[in-house]
């Protein structure tokens, strides 16, 4: 969908949106039957969802949802993409290290954990249990972190464990054989791994593609910065996608939650004045190079660059 000038600014301006974790009382249970003291009730997709909530200083801290059986796929997502910052949000995934205030946060009774936003060094974490029949998923805020140094990235033969096709010690060694390997899930998402080179490929159609205003090269300084601005936050909601694709389909390779590649991508995506030259030029490349970075593996250092092209294939290149 190609976004109008007027439309790209408003995305770039827009809040963020946490949920009903903070809200008032009256925000909590709004559009919900009331059952009590901070209780409501709601029906998604076709189960009752009871909501309780706990209040400090008039504000939600805690909020639960249960039900009598466990949660159809359906109601759990649209909770979590209800709190979760429109969607935003990624599962905290069992065997991949966590940071030290976020490990001590995480209920080890919960069958599941997920982050669902994160400001600053604080976050909102749901666990989900299932006991007696009865299922509940805890919402509350937690203390995160950012963990330092490089990423370190895992050349084993368990990384992908998710992806269909054979892996050897030989496909990750210098001079080595050729593997590919596909998602079990989606096809077309594909790792090719050459002589220790690693290259991602997923093709989307919901990128978000967009074009120059007519006038782009004549604009003035102050309006190309807002241009500039309002492009790249259509470029980090692809680099969203981009996490989403690669880093949470494969986190035992990568060594870091999926959270965490996008605090990291923040500082590796491209950059306003690289996007500035776009606009002086009146033309926004075929392919666009969304994010550098880097990160150590076995053998030293490793380069990352991850291109988006106008026909929405996603590349991620790791040498």
């Amino acid at each position: 969908m190609k976004k109008a000038l007027c439309a790209l600014l408003l995305l770039a301006s827009a809040p963020l949106w946490a949920g009903r974790i903070g809200a008032s009382e009256g925000e909590v249970g709004a559009g919900l039957s009331r059952k009590g003291p901070a209780l409501w009730e709601q029906r998604i997709a076709s189960q009752r969802i009871r909501l309780r909530a706990e209040f400090a200083d008039g504000k939600a801290t805690v909020l639960e949802w249960s039900c009598k059986e466990r949660f159809k796929p359906a109601a759990l997502w649209k909770i979590l993409d209800d709190e979760g910052q429109g969607g935003d949000w990624f599962e905290v995934t069992s065997g991949i290290p966590l940071g030290d205030e976020l490990a001590k946060a995480i209920d080890p009774s919960a069958q599941q954990s997920w982050l669902l936003w994160r400001s600053g060094e604080e976050a909102v974490l749901a666990d989900m249990r299932e006991s007696d029949g009865r299922s509940a998923l805890r919402l509350r805020t937690a203390p995160v972190s950012l963990r330092e140094g490089e990423p370190t990235l895992r050349y084993e033969e368990d990384s992908f464990a998710d992806f269909v096709g054979t892996l050897t010690k030989g496909c990750f060694s210098a001079g080595g054989e050729r593997c590919l390997v596909a998602h079990r899930d989606d096809p077309s998402l594909e790792v090719e791994i050459v002589s220790g080179t690693v290259r991602f490929s997923y093709t989307s159609k919901e990128r978000g593609a967009f074009e120059l205003p007519p006038n782009a090269a004549k604009m003035r300084p102050k309006e190309r910065k807002e241009l500039a601005q309002a492009l790249r936050a259509v470029l980090l909601s692809d680099f969203d996608l981009a996490v989403r694709a690669f880093f949470a389909t494969a986190p035992r390779f990568f060594d870091r939650q999926p959270w965490e590649w996008l605090i990291l991508g923040e500082k590796g995506l491209v950059g306003e004045g690289e996007i500035d030259a776009w606009i002086r030029a009146g033309k926004i490349p075929e392919t666009v190079v969304l994010f550098r970075g880097k990160a150590r593996a076995p053998e030293g250092e490793k380069r990352l660059e991850l291109t988006v092209g106008a026909n929405g294939l996603y590349r991620l290149e790791i040498k």
